[in-house]
């Protein structure tokens, strides 16, 4: 007895559920169905089920009701998408100009240092030489000094632009890089939430379509 019972309620299960998957079941059964999903938000569900009591019913006065409903609820929501899409919209427009100005002033920064620091480490050694080969009368002993003395500024300035220097040029490359991976990630985000968006808005423009899929049966008949 009880495994009958059991297998009696999965029967009556499965076979209610494909009854209602058939559109078999009473018009009531969908219409209340269409009403739950439009309260859950689930404006395909409520579209759906809709669409099958008038099928069923075409004059159906509660179901053209509901459809009106649907179509307000599909309209709020377009509305609100749209806008939400024209926001994130200008959000990536803003993030593209302030990576753009970024990356227009690491250039800049790159081109200058590039520029200048060889002429740093580079003019004391030739000035060295330039002096080193003065042979005037008084001036020699003291180019040999001018030599050393620079020699050694040479050196000095060599190891503090390679351990001061060259970390302070490497410190903006790197939050060059972090800012605009940064950047490149929030426009990534706010391209997938706009993308999102955009295929929402089409479902409910198809959906729409569909509200109105009974009208034109009935018109066809």
């Amino acid at each position: 007895m009880i495994w009958a019972s059991i297998l009696s309620t999965v029967l009556a299960k499965y076979g209610l559920q494909h009854a209602a998957h058939k559109n078999w079941l009473p018009k009531n059964h969908y219409q209340r169905k269409a009403i739950e999903c439009l309260k859950k938000s689930d404006i395909a569900g409520a579209v759906d089920n809709n669409l099958v009591v008038l099928l069923k019913d075409p004059d159906y006065e509660e179901a053209r009701i509901v459809r009106e409903l649907i179509l307000m609820s599909i309209d709020t929501e377009s509305v609100n998408l749209d806008a939400a899409i024209r926001k994130n919209t200008t959000e990536i427009e803003i993030l593209k100009k302030s990576l753009t100005a970024i990356k227009i002033k690491h250039t800049a920064f790159t081109i200058i240092h590039s520029a200048i620091l060889p002429v740093i480490v580079i003019f004391p050694f030739f000035l060295a030489i330039i002096l080193s080969t003065e042979s005037r009368t008084g001036i020699f002993n003291n180019s040999i000094f001018m030599t050393i003395y620079l020699f050694l500024v040479f050196l000095v300035g060599f190891v503090y632009m390679k351990y001061h220097l060259f970390h302070e040029v490497k410190s903006p490359v790197i939050r060059y890089r972090e800012t605009a991976e940064t950047i490149r990630y929030k426009i990534s985000v706010y391209q997938k939430e706009v993308n999102k968006m955009q295929s929402k808005l089409q479902e409910y423009t198809r959906l729409r379509e569909n509200t109105y899929s009974d009208v034109r049966l009935k018109d066809a008949k």
